[in-house]
């Protein structure tokens, strides 16, 4: 899934955001001593360029996409995200990945 823009919250308050993202979902197949199987899903998302306005705590990424003139929340989720070297207020242009904790 591809979009256009998103969030970042802390506690429900918008700290930044980031753009031209997308979600991919890897599902893995585990087998078990006892022969069971069952599968695990690892979601991550990446995006092009993010921005920060305050420094960052436990993040919960919200994704939107363009829907005819609205922007539609289509997922959120807490992430685990490096950021690096913090630059307030400033757009960072370099990928950044989001992991899902679920």
């Amino acid at each position: 899934m591809i979009g256009d823009i998103g969030t970042f919250t802390v506690d429900g308050e918008q700290i930044g955001g980031f753009k031209d993202w997308e979600l991919t979902l890897r599902l893995t197949a585990i087998n078990q001593a006892d022969g069971r199987k069952y599968s695990k899903v690892q979601t991550k998302a990446t995006c092009k360029a993010f921005w920060l306005l305050k420094e960052p705590g436990e993040v919960t990424a919200n994704y939107f996409q363009l829907v005819g003139d609205t922007l539609a929340l289509v997922s959120q989720s807490k992430v685990e995200v490096n950021f690096g070297k913090l630059e307030l207020r400033k757009m960072i242009n370099r990928p950044l990945e989001m992991v899902w904790m679920n």
